[in-house]
């Protein structure tokens, strides 16, 4: 009995190693007939110049540009305002990072479904080229990238090339905003920290008719006194600058519209002198709760700033004063 199961056995092994062989085949077939590379093959984030991102529909959007590579990014909506360095970095590190990996689809008809069609998805057009002789500037005649975007599920997103049929699943990558103040680089307003600050003088109708003066002089770093000399709480002068700090832009008015010109009409002024030598002026509008107008130095650009930040600013100066 045994003896003769044992053929049958032999012949079903037989069997069995001869399909895992063709599985096997099968299967490096397929990874030889396509195989994964960049999504972007001509992509040069050093070569960019311009991104174009168009928000669904082609309804609105934001351009980021540059002159050349050792210039920062821009934002064209924002008359040439700072965009933020490490988003944009980190941004077209993704692109150039795309592959060809994960294929979902290669159907047109599917477009819609995936909603990387002209009417849903976010366009990314990334132009450039590399510098002309004896310039270094960089050429923005030609196309690195130009790919429609939408949210998949988790951090990642379907991808499709313009003028391309495939459709691939990007992980770990989010849906670039096309608002540009998502793009705007919203450093604080004063950035300095207390031992770099020399003088802090607010003036203006927010603060009546006597500037408001703390000294921290250089011979006695961490203690605080007004104009007079005369010795002011560290911690209340302390919670002045923590306040000037919280004055992150809330959104960005726009260049060149007499907003915020003559100081003398300004409803807070803010004079910041540093042990450098250097020094920060900031003109601040009448409170709304709708954005407070501000601007910095010699910038013309106007932001907005939350009204409960300044009031911060001007309780902090109230108790200087008392």
């Amino acid at each position: 009995m045994i003896r003769s199961i044992l053929p049958l056995n032999r012949v079903l092994l037989a069997v069995v190693a001869v399909l895992v062989a063709l599985l096997v085949g099968l299967e490096r077939d397929a990874v030889e007939t396509r195989p994964v590379e960049s999504l972007l093959p001509e992509f040069d984030a050093a070569a960019a110049t311009e991104v174009r991102l168009v928000a669904s529909g082609g309804e609105g959007g934001t351009t980021l540009s540059r002159e050349g590579p050792a210039d920062p990014w821009t934002i064209d909506q924002y008359a040439g305002a700072s965009a933020s360095a490490s988003l944009v970095d980190g941004f077209m590190s993704r692109i150039g990072a795309m592959t060809t990996l994960d294929l979902v689809s290669d159907d047109p008809g599917r477009f819609a479904e995936y909603e990387v069609d002209e009417s849903s998805a976010v366009r990314i057009v990334v132009l450039g080229g590399g510098a002309d002789e004896d310039d270094d500037a960089l050429r923005a005649d030609e196309t690195l990238a130009d790919v429609f975007v939408s949210s998949a599920r988790g951090t990642a997103v379907y991808v499709r090339r313009a003028n391309d049929a495939s459709i691939y699943r990007v992980p770990r990558m989010p849906l670039p905003p096309t608002d540009p103040f998502r793009w705007f680089d919203r450093a604080p307003l004063v950035p300095y920290e207390n031992v770099q600050i020399d003088r802090v003088t607010l003036g203006g109708e927010a603060v009546g008719e006597e500037d408001v003066v703390v000294v921290q002089p250089v011979e006695r770093f961490g203690t605080f006194q007004d104009a007079e000399g005369e010795p002011i709480p560290s911690p209340v002068a302390r919670e002045l600058f923590e306040r000037l700090r919280s004055l992150f832009p809330t959104g960005v008015v726009g260049r060149g519209d007499g907003t915020l010109t003559d100081p003398e009409s300004a409803f807070l002024r803010v004079d910041v002198r540093l042990r450098t030598g250097g020094e920060l002026g900031l003109l601040i509008g009448a409170l709304d709760d709708a954005g407070v107008p501000a601007r910095r130095g010699e910038d013309d650009l106007v932001v907005l700033l939350d009204a409960r930040a300044v009031e911060g600013v001007l309780a902090a100066a109230r108790a200087l004063i008392d």
